[in-house]
């Protein structure tokens, strides 16, 4: 939708991504100002790729790289 494709590009600055290497959900939910639900969405949509560290799932960077390519922003 119009609204989550206009909240995604609320890109942080670079100095922020370049700071980690993994976010948990709901550090990247509060990345782009959206709720932990939207995030789980986009991940069963198969829009958003995700990793396991132990019983933790994160979203790398390289992860997210491709999922603002994938949704255009």
């Amino acid at each position: 939708t119009p609204a989550r494709e206009q909240s995604m590009k609320r890109r942080p600055s670079q100095s922020q991504a370049a700071d980690r290497a993994a976010w948990s959900i709901e550090e990247f939910a509060a990345r782009y100002g959206i709720s932990r639900s939207r995030v789980y969405q986009e991940i069963a949509a198969g829009r958003l790729k995700t990793s396991k560290i132990g019983a933790r799932r994160v979203v790398t960077a390289a992860q997210e790289a491709a999922y603002l390519v994938k949704i255009g922003g």
